[in-house]
């Protein structure tokens, strides 16, 4: 009995596992293209269910666990449209040959690379810093002065109009504790005429504000901070050119062409601006009042500035080569600035001038060179140095003194009421002409001997001489004005880790 219950217990076991074998089955097949290459990565599917599979590297696949019956089976290649075919399982071995209509290339409609932009690594090193980017507010009426005075923490106070001394105040910090760059260079070198107020917003990539320590690529004397502003570079081929009108009949133009050859790295840039004003504005207060010669009479009056115009122009020219195996970027700068500037007043309102002026007038060359791993993996150089002259003029020949209507003063008799008789509105009569010599470099290494922990060092050297000759003085006297110098060194060695990237 109990062998006839062990027999029928195989029996129905083996019934069922052939049962088993006989319902599971498995759909394989090819994919290729249309001449014969294999299709890699191609999604295949039965609908209607949750069986897929990839195509592998010899473009075959495999879906298990199917029942004997009819299935319409999608294959969706990568970017390219799906093909539907539908087949029968049965007992016997099922093979799918499948073959596109065309080979393998394809078109992607859109690609988006995200990186960071470099403001954004410069406020990741860990530095108290601001970036301000001008590429919003290019085609805007604002000045690289108003667009600065809108970030946190600083402070822009101007004398006067356009054209006048400006003073930067950086978390409480002004004066001489604050030292402004262009491209990492002191502004000093440029020339009074390429100045932040007259260099137009097209040309500025972005404003730097460090508020406290200085980066070791900015090393100056500056205990309260720097701004350095970066000038566009761009590798492509552009015409920019903007014009403004504004109050006290302001005029401001400028123009940017760029050249970019990609096949061999040359790159020309060319960059022009004029800049006038008549600053013919009113004023009023206590300082601002009319004095009858004969009376002595005082009447406080609105006055109109009558002699504080302001006119500044400037060219600047690039041409170089980039991506070069023997160098990341190769530049050689020529740059010339001109500014004239009326002068209304003295050290107090109650002292009004009709005639003083001055001139500024700025040539300077500069050569650039980068490179990248120069010696080793890791290990980045860079070098900048500048020559600059500078013809900066003052001219008060005429000693007549005017008030707020823009009237010359006379005496009862009607005649000219001179300034102290000294031959000039501001004191003795001047044509004095300071030439100025300024000599830069900075050179600086920097190595990254792991990622994202770098070592840097950076020299900067600076040799400043003046001139002085004044043609009013009497000879001897003029003889004896001694060339004046000042010669800097300055040494910096940081180390920098970016810890944002770490996380990432």
């Amino acid at each position: 009995m109990r062998q006839i219950i062990f027999s029928l217990f195989l029996l129905l076991n083996a019934s069922f596992f052939a049962f088993a074998q006989q319902s599971s089955k498995s759909l394989s097949g090819e994919v290729i293209y249309k001449n014969g290459d294999p299709v890699i990565s191609a999604f295949v599917y039965i609908e209607q269910g949750s069986k897929h599979a990839y195509t592998d590297e010899k473009g075959q696949f495999t879906i298990t666990d199917l029942k004997s019956k009819a299935y319409e089976v999608i294959v969706q290649p990568f970017g390219k449209s799906e093909i539907r075919l539908k087949t029968v399982l049965t007992d016997a071995s099922d093979f799918l040959k499948i073959q596109l209509d065309e080979n393998e290339s394809f078109e992607l409609d859109n690609v988006i690379i995200e990186s960071k932009s470099k403001g954004r690594l410069t406020k990741e090193k860990g530095y108290s810093v601001e970036v301000v980017t001008t590429k919003d507010l290019a085609l805007q009426s604002l000045g690289s002065t108003e667009i600065l005075d809108r970030s946190a923490g600083v402070k822009i106070r101007q004398s006067a109009g356009l054209g006048s001394s400006i003073n930067y105040n950086l978390n409480g910090l002004s004066g001489n504790s604050v030292r402004v760059f262009i491209d990492g260079i002191p502004i000093r070198n440029y020339g009074r005429a390429f100045s932040l107020s007259s260099i137009p917003p097209s040309m500025i990539e972005r404003i730097e504000v460090y508020k406290g320590v200085l980066p070791g690529e900015l090393t100056e004397d500056a205990l309260g901070g720097g701004i350095n502003i970066v000038l566009k570079k761009e590798k492509k081929t552009s015409l920019t050119a903007s014009y403004t009108y504004g109050s006290f009949n302001t005029h401001q133009a400028d123009i940017n062409a760029n050249f970019y050859h990609d096949k061999t790295g040359i790159n020309t840039q060319l960059s022009a601006f004029y800049t006038y004003t008549d600053n013919n504005y009113e004023v009023y207060g206590d300082n601002v009042y009319v004095t009858n010669p004969q009376t002595g009479k005082v009447k406080y009056v609105k006055a109109e500035r009558f002699h504080d115009a302001y006119e500044s122009k400037g060219v600047k020219a690039d041409i170089g080569v980039r991506d070069k195996s023997w160098a990341d970027e190769l530049t050689l700068g020529l740059l010339m600035s001109d500014m004239d500037n009326d002068v209304q007043t003295g050290a107090t309102m109650d002292v009004v001038y009709g005639n003083r002026r001055s001139e500024r007038d700025t040539k300077m060359a500069s050569l650039k060179y980068k490179k990248s791993d120069i010696l080793l993996n890791g290990l980045d150089f860079n070098t900048f140095s500048s020559f600059s002259q500078t013809n900066r003029k003052v001219i008060d020949t005429i000693p007549y003194m005017y008030n707020w209507l823009g009237e010359i003063i006379r005496d009862a008799d009607g005649n000219p009421i001179n300034w102290r008789n000294s031959g000039g509105e501001g004191g003795r009569a001047s044509l004095a002409n300071n030439k100025e010599k300024n000599f830069a470099n900075r050179t600086g290494l920097a190595y990254e001997f792991i990622e994202n922990h770098s070592l840097k060092a950076n020299f900067f050297y600076n040799r400043f001489t003046r001139d002085i000759d004044d043609p009013m003085l009497p000879k001897a006297e003029n003889e004896l004005l001694d060339t004046r110098f000042l010669s800097k060194q300055i040494y910096s060695l940081s180390y920098d880790v970016l810890l944002s990237l770490m996380k990432n």
